[in-house]
């Protein structure tokens, strides 16, 4: 999971293998902004993907 930290001027946002990137405060409204606009399109990324439905057709008897 991703810490994020805001401190002074910056704001980190650091994943689980240490990647860091500091965005000013500019930055950091931008990306929100850009999240906000995203946000249905990534909770339905969240959701476990579903089975295809099968429908089968009886077949009749003559």
């Amino acid at each position: 999971m991703a810490q994020f930290d805001f401190t002074g001027d910056e704001v980190s946002i650091v994943d689980d293998n240490n990647h860091r990137v500091q965005l000013n405060p500019q930055q950091a409204l931008d990306l929100m902004q850009w999240l906000f606009e995203r946000q249905d399109d990534l909770l339905i990324s969240l959701q476990p993907p579903t089975q295809p439905l099968r429908l089968e057709r009886k077949k009749e008897s003559e």
